[in-house]
Parts: C-alpha cells; structure tokens; sequence
C-alpha cells in the first residue's frame, strides 16, 4: 500500500497541474483522445493519473482487512479465510495496474514549459515572502517573519488601492525597498549575487531541488539495471 500511495500522490500532482486553470502537463494519450469529461467533448482529462488515484482509494481499505487477519478470536481461519480470497490479492493487483498506468503516463508526459514559466511570473508578486524570510533569519534577524508578514499585509493593501487609481501596482520586493529599511540595508550590503537573485527572479530559487531530483532519478536508474 506504501508503493500505491506513493504512486497515487504523484498522479494526484499531475491531475492538478492538467487542470485547466494551471495547464502546465497534459498526458500524452489524453491529448491524442480527448473527450476525458462526459460534459466537455474537447477536455482533454488526465486519465490514467485519475485510474490511479481511484484505484488506490479503492484499495485502501483492503489493508484494515489484512490488519484484522491477525485476530483469531479463539477460532482458527473460520473469519480470515473469507478474506483471504479478497486480500491481499486486489492490493496486490491493483498496485501492477497502478504502476502499468504510471509506465503510460511518464512515457507520454507533455510539459509545457511557456505555461509553468507564465504561472511562476504570474506568482511572483507576492510569492518571494518564503525566500524573503529565510534571508533574513540566515542574516541573524530574528523578526524576520515577522517583517516579512506586515510587508505582505502592506504590499497587497498598497496593491488594492492602486485598483483604483491611487498610485502604481508594487511586488513584494519593491514595497519592501519602499517600506522596510532593514530589507534595503540586508539587500545591498549582506546578500549575495545569487541570493539577489532568488530574491527577483523566482524561478532561481529552487535550492537543491535539481540535484535532490538527479539523485533520485539516479537511484531508480540504478535499481532498474
């Protein structure tokens, strides 16, 4: 059940970035078919990462039954051999579709880079606060947080009155500039080019996620040879 849920999490995060509103993964043989939803004949829904999920759901409860093949109430298998026909043979079976399904999906994975790159500029407003924060606790502030949280209340409140005409729309790092001489001070005499960076391009600040995802494409590699 630990395979099939591991599986099922990362089918659900497929089904999410397909969905409409995000749009930033489609799979493969759900573009070429389409008609995915019984309402909509032109979506193209992720099948196979919906199968899995429903499967795993489905199978769940198959493991409080093998839980409860270790009671014997005084009995021998009276009780457990009716659910020894049932389980664990439906996990077992529905963890091979499940991994069938999955085979499918990345084999056939589409991304599409413009529309991941559209949504992390579309985020970027506000979306440097996670950065911002750690910043300023990895340069000894220890109100960083919260810093960080009035400059998020003051930027969106900034942001609200600029709807209506009163001054120009600011990100966060730009209020912050404006508003928060500690910032401005930390920005221009402690961070480096790269943290700057993190900072203003959100797309750079990704850590060690690259190499964390290497290393585990690695591992799979090396149990598959």
């Amino acid at each position: 059940n630990l395979v099939h849920c591991v599986l099922a999490d990362t089918a659900n995060d497929f089904r999410h970035l397909a969905r409409s509103e995000v749009a930033e993964v489609a799979e493969g043989v759900s573009l070429r078919n389409l008609g995915g939803s019984s309402t909509d004949a032109g979506k193209s829904n992720p099948i196979m990462s919906e199968n899995i999920c429903g499967l795993w759901a489905s199978t769940v409860p198959g493991v409080m039954a093998l839980y409860h093949m270790g009671i014997s109430e005084h009995q021998r298998d009276l009780r457990n051999s009716v659910m020894e026909r049932i389980e664990p043979r439906m996990g077992l079976l529905g963890v091979y579709l499940s991994l069938q399904n999955m085979e499918k999906v990345l084999n056939e994975l589409v991304v599409f880079d413009d529309r991941m790159m559209e949504n992390l500029l579309g985020s970027s407003k506000y979306g440097t606060a996670e950065c911002m924060t750690n910043l300023f606790k990895a340069h000894g502030e220890p109100e960083g947080h919260e810093i960080v949280r009035e400059l998020s209340k003051g930027v969106r409140a900034h942001n609200r009155k600029a709807e209506t005409g009163e001054g120009a729309e600011m990100n966060l790092v730009e209020y912050a500039f404006a508003n928060e001489p500690r910032f401005k001070t930390m920005f221009d005499t402690q961070l480096t080019e790269e943290q700057q960076n993190n900072l203003t391009r959100l797309s750079t600040f990704v850590g060690s996620a690259v190499e964390r995802t290497d290393n585990v494409l690695e591992f799979i590699n090396s149990l598959r040879n």
